[in-house]
This record gives C-alpha cells, sequence and structure tokens, in this order.
C-alpha cells in the first residue's frame, strides 16, 4: 500500500499517523508503515462500515446488519459489544501513541475518528478534487499528475475481501469503482490534452477491456490512435463498443460517440492534437506564447444522482437549443435565467439539462459558481471569473491582460466563432452576470439565481425559467429514486406525510431521503413523526454540513438583505398566515405601505417571498419556520406582541369599518399605532376581501387565542362568521367559534362569551339545527344579562324568536298542504313555541327601538307576523309585515325589504291565499340585492317557499324552475337544505 504521508507532504502523519485502506484488501496500518493484519472477516467488515463512515455515526442496528444480516437484538448487541472491543486493541496497537479512543461511541451507535488523510478513500478524493481544481485553472499538467497520484492509491478492487460478505459495502464498493472509472476517464483527457496520445493508445485497450461500457473512455481511446495514424483500429473501437453496448445494455451508442466516429471516418482536422508549445510543461525562461486553439473546456460539474421531473422546465429550455447558431436569430449569446428560492433544485436543473445537451457544444462547455450567496465570502468578480474563463480556453497566465476592460475585450474574441455553453452558476444580480455573456450567436448562457433577475430579462434579452415546487408526482418519483419503490410502497401515509412536511422542496426532501438511506431499517413513519412538529421541523432537515441544511441554505439569502428588508421577513414569520396582502404587511411592520412594498419586492427578488396573487405574498413552509426563528432572535417580546396585535388590528378594524353591511353592536377599541386597515368603499370590494382572506381569518382567531389577544379573537370570529356564511364555510365557522368560546371564557369575558354564542347559534339555525341554535342563544342571553348589555339582550331575544320561527315554519308549510279547510290547524307544540316566540319578538322590539336599532326592529315585525300567522291571528299578522315593509323603505334596507315580503307570502300561505303568496315572493326576489352574502341563502330560501305556492296552485313546471334555482344555490354553499329541494323535485327518491 503507497504510503500517504509522503504523497501529501505529511498530511497522514499530521492527523495522527493511522492509516486505513479500503481502496482493495481491506487494511489497517501505522504511518510509518507498520501492518496490522484485520484477520477475522468479521473484523474487517467492522473496519470497513465504519471507514466508509467518514467519521459519520453508524447506528448499532446498521453494524449488526451488515455484520450478520439480521435485525438488531440483545444477543448480536453482545456480539457487536466484542467485536468492537476488538477493533480497540487492534487500533490500539497499529497506533500505540495515539492520545485518545479512535473508535468512539456516540448517539445510540460507533464512529471512527479518522483525518482525511488517513483513509485512503479521503485522500483520493482530496487529489481528486485538487486535480478538478487544477484543471478549471488551465494547469492540465498539474490536473493529470493529481490524478495519477489518486488513482496510485488504488491496491486492487475496492473492499475486494469484504464486498462480498456485506450487501452494504457491495454497493458501496460499486460507488468507488464508480468515482474511479470517472477519475481515470479525467486523467486520460489531461493526457490527449498534453499531446500524450502513444501512452492513451497503449493503456487505452486495457482501461476499455475492464470499464466496457464507458462510451466516454472508448472514445478517448478512438482520438488517441486517430492521432497516432492508426485511423481502422480507431474504428474498430467504435464497433466493439456498439457490440457490447448492444449485447449488455440493448441501446446504440450515444450522439458524443457517434459524433466522434463521425469525424473519425470524415478525418476530421478538429480531432488533432493541441499546439505542443502550449500543452506542454512550460521550460524555465521567457518563451513565446499563444493562445491553444485546441483546448476543449469541459467544465460542468457532476450532475446529481437522482433526478426526477421538471418535464416542462426542461422543454423550455430545450427550445432555446434551435437558436442557437440560427443566422436569422438574434447575433448576441442567447442567455436563460433559471430563478427560484432556495434549495428548489436550480442548479440541479441547470447541470443536468446543460450535460444532456453538451454535445451541442463541441467548441467546450463553461462553468464557475459565482458564489452570489455563499457565506464563505465575497462573491466572484466578473474580472476573475473572466481570468479562469480564458485559461479554461487555454490561453496561458501571462497572457491574459491584467486590465479588466482589455480581458473581457480578449474574451469575447475568443468566443465570437465558438459554439460554447456558458454555464453562470449561483449569480448574486444581473451586473455580476453581465460581463460574462460574451459571445457570438453560437454561444449559450445559462444563469441560475435566487435573484428574480427581471434586469437580465429587460435589458440582455434573457428568458426566464422561474423555477417551482416539486409537483406531488415528481416528489415521490425523487424519493422512490434514492430509497427504491418497494420501500415507498411499504409505507403510503408516511411518504404522504413526509413530502407534505418537506413542502415538496428538493432540498428537503434529498435531506430526508439521505436519512433514510443511512437507516434502511428505519421506517419512514419515524422521520415522519419527527418532521410533525413545524416549531422543530428545521433541525430535523438539518444536514451533516452547511450545504445539506435547510437552515443554512437559507440563512445564505437572509444575510444578504438590507436591514428593512430583513426585518419584514422576519415578522412574516410571526403572521398568522397563510398568505399576506400587501397593506396586512404594513400593518404588521408598522410602516407605510410604499416602505412595505419595497422591502417586499427586496424579498421577492431574493426568492424568500412569493407574490402568487396581484400584492398578496406567500412564504414556503420551511421559509415561514426560518422567519420565525430570526423574529425570535432580532425581535424582543415585546415588539412581536405589538406586530400581532397591529395585524389582528388590521383585520378587525377592516370588517368594523363597513357598519352599513355588518350587524355587530358591540364596540371596537381604536386600532393600534401602525396598523393601516383596508379601505373598502362598496360591498363588492369587501366580499372580494373576504374571499381572499377567509383562511387568514380563521388563523388569525387561532392565533389571537393562542398570544393573549382574547377580545380580538372573539371579535374577529364574529365578523368571519358573516364570511363563512356567504361562503358556505360551515367547519371554518364552528371551529373557530369554538377556539373564541374557549378565549373568552378564559378571562371571564361575558360579553364576549354572549356574542360568541350568538353567532354559534346563528351558524344552527342556518344550517337547520335549531334545538342547538336555540341552547346557545338562551346561553348568550345570560351572558349579556350577567353583563349588563342590553345591545346583547335585545339581539338574543330577537335570535330565539328566529329560532322558534325557523322551527315552526317548515312545520306550518308542509301542514297546509293536507289542511287546505282550516289552515290554522296546529299542534299543542307548535302553538306553544309560537307564543313563546312572540314573547321574545316583543321583548326584542321593545330593546331595539329603546336603542335605536331601526333595521332590527324592521327585522323583529317580521318575527312578529310569523307568529301571529302560526296562532291564526292572520290580522295581526299581515299588519306586522306592512309596518316591517314601511320601515324597511324608510330606511333604504332592501334586505329588510325583501325579509318582510317573504314574510308575507308565508303568512298568505297559511291562510290559504296561494296566488297572493306568488305575488309577494316574487316581490322580495325583485328586492333583494343582486350581490351580497346576506342575498345568497334568502334568495334560495325564498324560491324554495315560491316553488311550495306555485306547487298549491298546480304549476309544476314554475314550481320545478324555482326548485332547480333554489337548488343550484344551495349545492354551491353545501347547505343541508339541498336535500329538502332535491327530495322536492324528484319524489320518492
Amino acid at each position: 500500500m503507497p504510503t500517504m504521508a509522503g504523497e501529501t507532504g505529511g498530511g497522514a502523519a499530521a492527523g495522527g499517523g493511522l492509516v486505513v485502506g479500503l481502496l482493495g484488501p481491506v487494511e489497517v496500518m501505522s504511518a510509518e508503515g507498520g501492518l496490522a493484519g484485520v484477520a477475522q472477516p468479521m473484523l474487517r467488515v467492522l473496519v470497513a462500515m465504519l471507514g466508509m463512515a467518514a467519521g459519520r455515526v453508524v447506528p448499532d442496528d446498521a453494524l449488526v446488519d451488515g455484520l450478520w444480516g439480521e435485525q438488531w437484538s440483545r444477543e448480536r448487541e453482545r456480539n457487536l459489544y466484542t467485536h468492537v472491543a476488538a477493533l480497540r486493541r487492534l487500533l490500539t496497537a497499529a497506533e500505540p501513541a495515539h492520545g485518545g479512543s479512535r473508535l468512539v461511541r456516540s448517539g445510540g451507535g460507533y464512529r471512527l475518528v479518522l483525518a482525511e488523510a488517513e483513509a485512503d478513500t479521503g485522500l483520493f478524493r482530496s487529489l481528486t478534487g485538487r486535480g478538478r481544481e487544477a484543471a478549471r485553472a488551465g494547469d492540465v499538467a498539474a490536473a493529470a499528475g493529481l490524478f495519477a497520484q489518486a488513482l496510485g492509491l488504488w491496491r486492487g478492487t475496492a473492499l475486494a475481501d469484504v464486498a462480498g460478505l456485506c450487501p452494504r459495502l457491495a454497493g458501496d464498493a460499486a460507488g468507488l469503482e464508480e468515482l474511479r472509472a470517472g477519475v481515470v476517464e479525467e486523467r486520460i483527457e489531461c493526457d490527449l490534452a498534453l499531446g500524450r496520445h502513444g501512452e492513451v493508445a497503449a493503456e487505452g485497450p486495457g482501461l476499455v477491456a475492464e470499464f466496457p461500457l464507458r462510451e466516454r473512455l472508448a472514445g478517448q481511446l478512438m482520438v488517441a490512435l486517430w492521432r497516432c495514424g492508426r485511423r481502422g483500429e480507431a474504428l474498430a473501437v467504435f464497433d466493439s463498443a456498439r457490440r457490447v453496448l448492444a449485447e449488455e445494455l440493448g441501446i446504440d451508442p450515444g450522439p458524443e460517440l457517434a459524433q466522434l466516429h463521425a469525424k473519425v471516418l470524415a478525418d476530421d482536422p478538429s480531432l488533432a492534437p493541441p499546439a505542443a508549445a502550449v500543452l506542454a510543461a512550460k521550460p524555465a525562461g521567457p518563451q513565446p506564447e499563444r493562445l491553444a486553439a485546441g483546448v476543449v473546456p469541459r467544465q460542468l460539474p457532476a450532475g446529481v444522482g437522482y433526478f426526477a421531473g421538471r418535464h416542462g422546465e426542461l422543454k423550455a429550455l430545450d427550445q432555446l437549443l434551435d437558436q442557437v447558431g440560427d443566422p436569422t436569430g438574434p447575433e448576441a449569446v442567447l442567455v436563460t435565467a433559471v430563478g427560484g428560492m432556495a434549495g428548489v433544485g436550480k442548479t440541479a436543473l441547470a447541470v443536468h439539462w446543460a450535460r444532456k445537451v453538451a454535445d451541442r457544444f463541441p467548441d467546450g462547455q463553461l462553468y464557475v459558481n459565482l458564489r452570489g450567496y455563499d457565506p464563505s465570502g465575497a462573491p466572484v468578480s466578473a474580472e476573475v471569473a473572466t481570468g479562469w474563463f480564458l485559461a479554461a480556453l487555454g490561453l496561458p497566465a501571462s497572457a491574459i491582460p491584467a486590465e479588466a476592460q482589455e480581458r473581457a475585450g480578449l474574451y469575447r474574441s475568443m468566443l465570437a466563432d465558438r459554439r460554447v455553453l456558458i454555464m453562470l452558476d449561483n449569480a448574486r444580480d444581473a451586473a455580476q452576470v453581465r460581463p460574462l455573456l460574451a459571445g457570438g450567436p453560437g454561444c449559450l448562457a445559462v444563469v441560475t439565481s435566487r435573484s428574480s433577475l427581471t434586469g437580465l430579462a429587460a435589458a440582455d434579452g434573457a428568458r426566464l425559467v422561474q423555477l417551482d415546487l416539486l409537483r406531488e408526482e415528481e416528489a415521490v418519483a425523487l424519493l422512490s429514486a434514492r430509497l427504491g419503490p418497494d420501500r415507498l410502497a411499504a409505507e403510503p401515509d408516511a411518504v404522504e406525510s413526509l413530502i407534505g412536511a418537506c413542502g415538496r422542496l428538493p432540498l428537503a426532501l434529498a435531506i430526508i431521503a439521505a436519512r433514510a438511506s443511512e437507516s434502511p431499517k428505519l421506517p419512514l413513519a419515524t422521520l415522519a413523526a419527527a418532521l410533525a412538529d413545524a416549531s422543530g421541523r428545521l433541525d430535523a432537515l438539518d444536514g451533516s454540513d452547511a450545504a445539506t441544511s435547510a437552515r443554512a441554505v437559507f440563512s445564505w439569502s437572509y444575510r444578504q438583505l438590507s436591514m428593512a428588508a430583513a426585518q419584514m421577513f422576519a415578522l412574516l414569520g410571526v403572521h398568522c398566515g397563510p398568505d399576506i396582502s400587501l397593506r396586512a404587511a404594513a400593518s404588521l411592520a408598522g410602516i407605510p405601505a410604499a416602505a412595505a412594498r419595497a422591502a417586499l419586492m427586496e424579498l421577492v427578488s431574493a426568492s424568500l417571498v412569493r407574490e402568487h396573487q396581484p400584492s398578496r405574498y406567500v412564504l414556503h413552509d420551511l421559509l415561514r419556520a426560518y422567519a420565525a426563528e430570526q423574529a425570535a432572535t432580532v425581535c424582543t417580546e415585546a415588539e412581536t406582541h405589538a406586530a400581532i396585535g397591529r395585524s389582528l388590528d388590521h383585520y378587525l378594524h377592516t370588517m368594523a369599518g363597513m357598519p352599513s353591511f355588518w350587524t355587530a353592536a358591540f364596540v371596537t377599541a381604536a386600532p393600534r399605532p401602525g396598523a393601516s386597515p383596508e379601505q373598502l368603499t362598496d360591498h363588492a370590494q369587501l366580499l372580494s376581501w373576504l374571499s381572499a382572506e377567509h383562511q387568514v381569518l380563521r388563523q388569525a382567531v387561532e392565533q389571537a387565542a393562542e398570544k393573549g389577544f382574547e377580545t380580538e379573537a372573539w371579535q374577529v370570529f364574529y365578523f368571519l362568521g358573516f364570511s363563512a356564511y356567504w361562503q358556505g364555510k360551515w367547519s371554518d365557522w364552528d371551529a373557530a367559534g369554538q377556539t373564541a368560546l374557549a378565549a373568552a371564557a378564559r378571562v371571564g369575558d361575558h360579553a364576549g362569551l354572549g356574542w360568541t354564542r350568538f353567532n354559534l347559534g346563528n351558524l344552527h339555525s342556518v344550517l337547520g339545527a335549531e334545538g342547538e341554535a336555540l341552547a346557545q342563544v338562551r346561553q348568550a342571553l345570560a351572558h349579556f344579562q350577567q353583563a349588563g348589555d342590553l345591545s346583547g339582550q335585545a339581539f338574543t331575544h330577537q335570535g330565539i324568536s328566529d329560532s322558534m320561527l325557523n322551527t315552526d315554519r317548515r312545520d306550518q308549510t308542509l301542514r297546509s298542504r293536507g289542511h287546505r279547510d282550516d289552515m290554522t290547524v296546529s299542534s299543542p307544540e307548535l302553538r306553544h313555541r309560537a307564543s313563546e316566540g312572540l314573547g321574545h319578538a316583543e321583548q326584542a322590539l321593545i330593546l331595539h327601538r329603546q336603542l335605536g336599532h331601526r333595521d332590527h326592529e324592521a327585522e323583529t315585525l317580521t318575527c312578529l307576523g310569523h307568529h301571529h300567522a302560526c296562532l291564526g291571528n292572520f290580522e295581526l299578522a299581515v299588519d306586522a309585515c306592512q309596518q316591517a315593509l314601511e320601515l324597511s323603505r324608510e330606511i333604504g334596507n332592501p334586505e329588510c325589504q325583501a325579509d318582510a315580503w317573504d314574510m308575507l307570502g308565508f303568512v298568505y300561505t297559511l291562510s290559504g291565499e296561494s296566488a297572493a303568496a306568488i305575488t309577494c315572493y316574487r316581490e322580495a326576489l325583485r328586492v333583494l340585492p343582486g350581490i351580497g352574502p346576506r342575498s345568497v341563502l334568502p334568495r334560495a330560501k325564498i324560491l324554495t317557499d315560491l316553488g311550495e305556492a306555485y306547487e298549491a296552485v298546480g304549476d309544476l313546471q314554475a314550481a320545478q324552475r324555482a326548485w332547480r334555482d333554489a337548488l343550484q344555490i344551495f349545492e354551491d354553499v353545501g347547505h343541508p337544505d339541498a336535500d329538502y329541494v332535491r327530495a322536492r323535485l324528484h319524489p320518492g327518491t
């Protein structure tokens, strides 16, 4: 085994002296070369599993599974401890002077403490990484040497003596062999660039035989043979590769190898070796230097191992290819910008697509990470990146101009007639990118950024591809590719929970998939449970390094914000959600709307917030959790409490500011300083606002109750009831009511308890549950009496009367059909309810008149008319309805007019005057406003009654038309009366 310390200038010794060899048979040795044999097979497996973990903890159950292929048990745990003790003795023998234990117990498992250079796998990766950096910098000779050193560490097949003992290690061995094959190709590419085609031609056949499915390696051998004048042998390599691919995989060679075959057939001069004066090692002393025309940069990074979905975005990128080199197209480089939030997979998409189409750019592919949001330092300047690109294109270092303008001019000249793909990853803004777009019509630039880069689209014609979250099926495909379809199929509910908790964000899904891969026996439901708590979700998504930690990746964008935008972002984390309007954000922050818009636009540009509708903004769930963490850090408790108070005031006073619409008779406190409610001028604006804000209002009730704003909780709920009534959100109405009820009870607020129960009574009444409605309103009356609230008492007396009315009305209507000769026939129970309802209506009328509630005086008069009719007092009933009509006309309330006409129709129905009833119902529909929450269900109920009246006079077609219209409304809002009307339309079903 090679001495690693010597190859890295003492790197192994610096790490402590131990060397673990995995690139061949498993070995353990000291830096001085003393071998400590690993005779026992199980001990070799244990060394290999811990060594491959590279310092990470390997859980006990994974070790037991790897050693014995069994599930963890007490007996196997004891056997594991025995092997661990033996390994500790072995490590001590190999390195007796080490100050601490190499094998550490941690978190239900073990980890092997090794520096990077103390395992040949770590040193291999280090040398390979340095080689790639040298290649990107244009130092091909250094890159070739580093790749050769990395490959010199291999002593045979990786994990040669343990891969057959442990399926887990067999997979690790295959992965290492894949890495080796890739480095072999990179080293051969350097050799060809250095003019060493003779050595490649000699070595290549053996490598192709070892890796028969590697098309790139076959192509490299073809190039070397052609350069050596062995054209026929080069063509034979292609024929052999084609035969192997067909026999082994049933496929033809890919486009790159097929294109190379065509070039060999045509003796294409582009296959010629680079100029030796440029590519050879530079001798001492001054030398004439010139451009190496044969250098073709291949700088694209490796693609992600698991790529799923994004078909629409890939298609959009593909469509740009047709314009590259089109003589009728643009004369400048084509530009496409891939944008989106942190972790959404911008780089993965761009690299995946770029590698797929690389053959369309025969003059090379340039890549640079501009580090626009990198936490480790300043972004890469365009001047520096230009120098890197010039070196990659073959220009010697001494020929690269020092002055930025000269450097940019040379860069433009070199790309003018070439077909090059330029990938500019992780850009900060358009200004950083613009100088790097030099190129002719044969070039294409792909830019990725968290910034929106709209300036690049406006000034440079960039095509914007905005990357959104994965679709559900794409998220499943991503997890399936990483974990296998069988594991997903075994726990479909857990998979759904994982995807939901990760918010379909690729980074989060990749982190959780990596966790699951490390523990194949761990149920996915356990991971889903760890993610279920939103407050700890970011902890569960912390990866092993910054690049695989959701919190760290988000922080890179957050740290770039201005102070105002950072403050707004933090406060959005304490908003109730799920989204927020511009003016609500201004209230939340206590700043003018113009300042709020500027901060939100900066957040949108940084892809931390999305404007999903005009002037409405939303955060991804994980970003919301991160914002809440920032709020806890940068805001005091008092500042957070004040922000929530302003936010609640925004919603409460927007609704309370429409007194002509609401029926509330309680007084709200003045809005807090900084709160800026919406200024809605008519019902249409209000309805649109309620539709947009319904879920926000629902969450606001919960937040108010949770954060100690008990009064705001029940007051917002009261108004929310009207929104729920209009939209048919019955479950939201009830759930929010229970929250508000608990909040008011917690502080003993009898007025709040009264209005909340009154509102819940309205809900049950609307849904036809009059018994529950009556119980709620009776309790509300008791609370109002205890609070001394006369207004509340007036409303609850009216509410009790309404509940009696709704119970009696359908019964009396149905009864009237069977008693045409005596319409006043009523059961003792009905007469009792009508008498009680009449008493409450009279009490409500007294209080409404005392308090000046003229609207509600008219409503109460209609109740009086109903109860008189049920008791057979038709003259009194008609008189009460006529008074209600006159009063509602006087005060200009069309809803009250419609209610009075409807009640008058009901009175005539009970008295057997169906024709007069039809006239009244039609008049009620005529005066009822065409829009508005208070018009929707009343229209359906009037249509239902009209159908009954038409049926009574024998006009069944008209009855059917009225019922169909009523059914449509009831079904639209999910109202239970739909069943009754449906039965009237289809008797017997």
